[in-house]
């Protein structure tokens, strides 16, 4: 399971600093050289995207409705937007019966 959040250790770790110069840079603070800064940042972005890359898909989403049938134009009208939401959010693993 990926972590939930990227920690100043495994960025320290990644860009070979200790955690008091990745806490600098992310903070802001003077004393850091510009080569350092970019190594950090770098690890920082690097970390993003091999934790992008391993989120796992989300599983699909299915609603089903049972609604009476007959000319009520009440139940008509939650069965029309039951479908047109079927169809806006198709793309997103949503899946509406």
């Amino acid at each position: 399971m990926p972590k939930s959040r990227i920690r100043q250790t495994d960025i320290a770790r990644e860009a070979g600093a200790s955690v008091a110069t990745v806490d600098r840079v992310l903070n802001g603070r003077a004393g850091v050289s510009k080569h350092t800064v970019k190594r950090i940042l770098d690890a920082v972005e690097r970390l993003k995207d091999q934790q992008a890359g391993s989120t796992r898909p989300l599983p699909e989403l299915r609603f089903e409705f049972i609604l009476p049938g007959g000319p009520n134009s009440f139940w008509q009208m939650i069965a029309a937007g039951a479908e047109e939401a079927g169809r806006a959010f198709a793309g997103q693993g949503v899946r509406i019966r």
